[in-house]
C-alpha cells in the first residue's frame, strides 16, 4: 500500500504520495494522481516524467539524496500548460551523469521539455567525473532558483533555451552555465566560479535573435561571459 498524507486547509484537500524507491517514485510519476510526491528515503536510479495535459508534477525530496537521472520527455508540447516543480531534492553522485535530462535522442517524444522549475536543490559531483546539474535541449520556460552545485562540470547545458530564468544560485565546477544557441535567459543574484583553465561562468551564442539579462552576479573565472557566434541581432 502507499502511502498517503491528505491535508486540508478548509478549502482544498491536498493528497500527498510518500515513496522510498525509485520503483515507487516512477509508480506515482505514472499514476499522475497525487498534489505532491515526497521522498521517504535517499533514492538511487533513473525515473521518466512524460508530461501530459493537465497533469502537474511536483517532486518534494524533503532534502533527501537522489543519485540518478530525472528524464524529462516534453512529449513535443512545448506550448502545454501543465508544469513540473522539482524542490528540495539533494542531487549527488560519485560517477558521471546528468542529473536532470531532457533531449530529442531519436525520438521526439524527448523534446521540448516546459513549464519546468528547479528551486532549493543541490547538486554535487566529485572531482575527475562529468556531472551536469540540468542537461535540456530546446525547452521551454525554465526557471533555476536557490541552487547550490559543487564538483560539478556545470550548473545548467541549455541548448536553445526558449525563456530561461536563472536566480539566486551558487556554481564552483569547472564551468557555470552553458546555452548554446540562446534564446532569451535572465540570470540574476547568482555567484559562479569555474575552476577550468579557460573556462567560464557564463557562455552562449549570438547566432539567433535573443537576448541576455545579467545582474547583481559576481563571476570570478578566466572568461567570465562568452558570447560566441554573433551573427544576428543579440542583445
Amino acid at each position: 500500500e502507499e502511502d498517503r498524507i491528505i491535508e486540508n486547509d478548509g478549502t482544498n484537500a491536498v493528497v500527498s504520495n510518500i515513496v522510498y524507491t525509485v520503483a515507487e517514485l516512477q509508480d506515482a510519476l505514472d499514476k499522475g494522481k497525487v498534489d505532491e510526491i515526497i521522498f521517504g528515503a535517499d533514492l538511487v536510479g533513473d525515473v521518466i516524467i512524460s508530461q501530459r495535459e493537465g497533469v502537474n508534477v511536483y517532486i518534494n525530496g524533503a532534502n533527501k539524496k537522489f543519485d540518478g537521472t530525472i528524464n524529462i520527455h516534453g512529449n513535443s508540447r512545448y506550448t502545454g500548460a501543465e508544469t513540473i516543480l522539482i524542490k528540495n531534492v539533494n542531487f549527488e553522485t560519485e560517477t558521471s551523469k546528468d542529473f536532470i535530462w531532457s533531449d530529442k535522442g531519436d525520438d521526439n517524444v524527448k523534446r521540448y521539455a516546459h513549464n519546468v522549475t528547479i528551486e532549493d536543490c543541490t547538486f554535487k559531483g566529485v572531482s575527475g567525473q562529468v556531472v551536469v546539474g540540468m542537461r535540456l535541449r530546446q525547452a521551454y520556460d525554465v526557471i533555476v532558483k536557490n541552487c547550490n552545485a559543487e564538483n560539478v562540470h556545470s550548473l545548467v547545458q541549455n541548448s536553445s533555451a526558449n525563456g530561461l530564468e536563472i536566480n539566486n544560485v551558487r556554481v564552483n565546477g569547472l564551468t557555470g552555465i552553458n546555452i548554446p544557441a540562446g534564446g532569451n535567459v535572465e540570470i540574476s543574484n547568482s555567484v559562479i566560479t569555474a575552476t577550468e583553465e579557460n573556462g567560464f561562468a557564463v557562455r552562449t551564442d549570438g547566432n539567433n535573435p535573443g537576448s541576455m539579462k545579467i545582474s547583481g552576479c559576481t563571476f570570478s573565472a578566466d572568461r567570465p561571459v562568452i558570447v560566441r557566434n554573433l551573427t544576428s541581432t543579440y542583445n
